[in-house]
């Protein structure tokens, strides 16, 4: 994996200074990609109060599931996994529209 983005799902207003100081210190310490991957799905996860959440980003033509997060009562588990986007695999209230992908 090289170059990861990823999009949090809430307005910029409702991100607190507390969550963009604690992101950019762990983007700006963490060179193990894996690491980084983990400490921001932690992040988003108890940002968000989620009990789950899927970083997916664009693979050639397709997306794909790159980290899975998920909750057990206080402890977060973050899994790396690759694994192509399908319907059955998000929740209900996800749905994504086909867009065009921009090469730089």
């Amino acid at each position: 994996m090289s170059g990861p983005t990823s999009t949090f799902g809430a307005p910029v207003e409702q991100l607190d200074l507390a969550t963009v100081i604690k992101v950019s210190q762990a983007v700006s310490g963490e060179i193990v990609l894996e690491k980084l991957i983990d400490t921001l799905m932690r992040t988003a996860i108890e940002h968000a109060g989620a009990e789950r959440g899927l970083l997916i980003l664009p693979r050639g033509d397709e997306l794909q599931i790159e980290a899975e997060a998920t909750t057990n009562g206080d402890t977060v588990i973050v899994r790396l996994r690759e694994a192509s986007v399908a319907a059955a695999a998000l929740p209900e209230s996800i749905s994504i529209m086909p867009c065009a992908l921009r090469r730089a």
